[in-house]
């Protein structure tokens, strides 16, 4: 969005809007998918935005927007969440593991196979959530209402 001609005229609130709006479109299409569907099954983002309500937050990371969620302050962006790793610096990805809760980490090259073979779970980040993302300590685990949160580890 800070790159978009035009940018200087928006003001504040209707630019986190649109940067909210764009991670969502990010996270919602597959590749070819036209925005008109994306949009059809996330009307949501044709409404005005509410005022004085915070859409986004800056990675505690790499001060890239994404969204912002009250309960998690320290989360980052998709970027560095795709980056996580463990404490060998081997990349993993967490998972829901069902409609009741709970969360597993794999690691991330043996996800990705589609030949079918296994996939390697991290224990370590399983039990503890203990990950980190460009070698500082985070923290990964199951958000509230599904999905998986990475959070940066506050100094202190």
């Amino acid at each position: 969005m800070d790159e978009m001609p035009g940018r200087a005229a928006m003001d504040a609130e209707t630019a986190d809007y649109a940067e909210f709006v764009l991670i969502v479109l990010r996270r919602s299409g597959n590749p070819g998918e036209s925005g008109r569907n994306i949009l059809a099954r996330n009307d949501f983002l044709l409404q005005s935005p509410v005022p004085g309500r915070r859409y986004t937050q800056r990675c505690p990371n790499c001060r890239r927007p994404t969204i912002y969620h009250e309960r998690y302050l320290h989360a980052v962006c998709d970027h560095c969440q795709s980056r996580a790793t463990d404490r060998a610096g081997r990349r993993i990805i967490g998972f829901n593991t069902g409609f009741g809760g709970g969360m597993i980490a794999y690691y991330a090259d043996t996800v990705e196979h589609s030949d079918g073979s296994q996939r390697e779970e991290c224990v370590e980040t399983t039990r503890t959530g203990v990950c980190f993302v460009d070698g500082h300590p985070a923290t990964m685990q199951e958000a509230r209402f599904g999905g998986i949160v990475v959070q940066m580890t506050p100094a202190g």
